[in-house]
């Protein structure tokens, strides 16, 4: 009965809360480090830089 109650099924939606908040912190420092990383490659390698495909997607939102 307990998997079926309003109570368990509102834990499970405070918990998911709670780790997706936990995620997208998670992504915003791994895009801000990316973006470090192709920063300072910039900087050092210009010409090459202008050549290679970003691993950062600026503008695209994963939907997980």
């Amino acid at each position: 009965m307990h998997l079926i109650s309003d109570y368990h099924k509102s834990r499970l939606q405070r918990l998911a809360r709670k780790h997706t908040v936990v995620l997208r912190k998670i992504r915003v420092q791994q895009r801000q480090e990316q973006r470090d990383i192709e920063n300072k490659w910039r900087e050092e390698n210009p010409e090459e830089f202008n050549t290679v495909v970003s691993r950062y997607v600026s503008k695209k939102k994963l939907p997980f």
